[in-house]
């Protein structure tokens, strides 16, 4: 492991301070602002430790503006809060503005102004439920009336529905289904690839429905090898974060698992060539 670099550690040497052969091994490592520590192989190695904690500085601290986060993109700073953290004002997709932190922006947690969770849901499926009707508000949530696949109805809140906690009237709990929901899978799968986009410093953000007309493009087919991606697809940076690539859509394209696997990150011209494509 010596010489190699994890995000923003370099491995110097191996600590003399742990010689318990049944302990983690620990490393010297030096963090590229200069800062030296001992840090054990496993945080180095599964990403538990990246920095001497100048990397959640620098993200704190990084330009937004222009960004897009779900709905919102990012206008200006308007200052920080308590925590001196900064704040950004952003204008929402349906025209209102709201002011939210780096880190919610960052993880995820801001991606409207609020009208996401007023918006329709009828006739949207979720799970094994089919949204029928809005019944109320209870508790400044929007209730639906919903229809299992299994014949009953029940009801069930926005948040409920779109973060799937809700996914049959009972009968799958009961029945221990497992329902897999690529709704679900594409959406946390595209916040994983925002927050290695603000780690890498990566420009560029993509939506659940840009991955779904994505798939209407690529006619339900591998973009490397062709074979059916209608049951199952992975979503894949054609130039590799870890190598200076965007988060747009626009390098974005759908594998195949197999196909997904022997990419992984290399360079599309050099993974293009090894299969043929170019010469």
């Amino acid at each position: 492991m010596i010489g190699n670099k994890y995000t923003r550690w370099t491995v110097i040497q191996e600590s003399t301070n742990h010689t318990n052969k049944n302990s983690n091994k620990h490393f010297l490592c030096r963090c590229d602002c200069g800062e030296v520590r001992t840090v054990s192989k496993s945080n180095l190695t599964s990403g538990g430790s990246r920095s001497c904690g100048c990397l959640k500085t620098d993200l704190i601290k990084k330009d937004l503006s222009g960004m897009v986060f779900g709905k919102l993109t990012v206008i200006n700073e308007v200052g920080t809060n308590k925590h001196n953290t900064f704040l950004w004002n952003c204008r929402c997709e349906c025209g209102n503005e709201a002011v939210y932190s780096s880190n919610s922006l960052g993880v995820g947690d801001a991606k409207s102004c609020g009208c996401l969770k007023k918006e329709d849901l009828s006739n949207m499926k979720f799970g094994k439920l089919t949204v029928i009707s809005q019944k109320g508000i209870e508790k400044n949530q929007v209730v639906w009336m919903c229809e299992c696949d299994c014949g009953n109805k029940t009801t069930a809140t926005t948040n409920e529905l779109n973060s799937e906690n809700k996914i049959s009237c009972g009968c799958a709990k009961k029945n221990r289904e497992v329902i897999r929901s690529e709704r679900k899978r594409i959406i946390t799968r595209a916040n994983c690839h925002k927050r290695r986009s603000l780690i890498m410093n990566s420009s560029g953000t993509h939506t659940y429905n840009q991955i779904k007309e994505l798939i209407v493009k690529q006619r339900n087919r591998c973009a490397n090898c062709e074979s059916s991606i209608k049951r199952y697809y992975e979503i894949d940076h054609i130039a590799p974060l870890s190598k200076g690539g965007s988060n747009d859509i626009l390098n974005i394209q759908l594998l195949c698992k197999s196909c997904n696997c022997k990419k992984n990150n290399i360079d599309p011209i050099i993974f293009a060539q090894r299969n043929g494509k170019l010469l």
